[in-house]
């Protein structure tokens, strides 16, 4: 006579893993319709009309460029209604040195009467009386060096500058 043993079953478990290229995949589809929502989302519906990127509002101010030489000052008056725009204040500077005499160039501002300054750029505010100023010392401003003048000299200056009307 033959002994059997108890029944013995097996059971196998799959377990379905989606491989690293299916995911890969479906992130790259992901991502391309990601770039295509956003590419195409203001391209449908838009009522409003078209307006030209290049519009600018200030083409009606002509830029201006006053020159000079040596020490005299350089002023200007804006109207309450205008608004005064620097693009350059510029100073050709000689020192008369014991050695040598250095010419130099640099930049400058300009002081309205109330105290506003302006170096480059954009006024603070509408209207005022500027001035040119050689020499910014302590906060004070000067046309020519305070201290030894008959060493210092400027040989020229320029600044470019527009006004607009407000």
């Amino acid at each position: 006579t033959s002994q059997r043993g108890p029944l013995r079953l097996s059971t196998t478990i799959i377990v379905y893993r989606p491989s690293q290229s299916l995911m890969t995949a479906a992130k790259n589809v992901y991502g391309l319709m990601l770039a295509l929502v956003i590419v195409l989302s203001g391209c449908f519906g838009n009522t409003t009309d078209p307006v030209d990127a290049d519009d600018d509002d200030y083409d009606d101010a002509n830029w201006i460029n006053d020159r000079g030489t040596g020490n005299q000052t350089w002023t200007i008056s804006v109207e309450d209604d205008q608004w005064l725009e620097i693009h350059s204040i510029a100073m050709l500077k000689t020192y008369f040195g014991e050695e040598a005499n250095n010419e130099y160039q640099t930049s400058s501002i300009l002081i309205e009467d109330e105290g506003w300054e302006i170096a480059g750029g954009y006024s603070p505010i509408f209207g005022g009386n500027y001035t040119m100023c050689a020499w910014l010392l302590e906060g004070d401003c000067y046309s020519e060096y305070p201290y030894n003048p008959e060493d210092h000299e400027i040989r020229h200056w320029s600044i470019i500058y527009r006004i607009h009307e407000v």
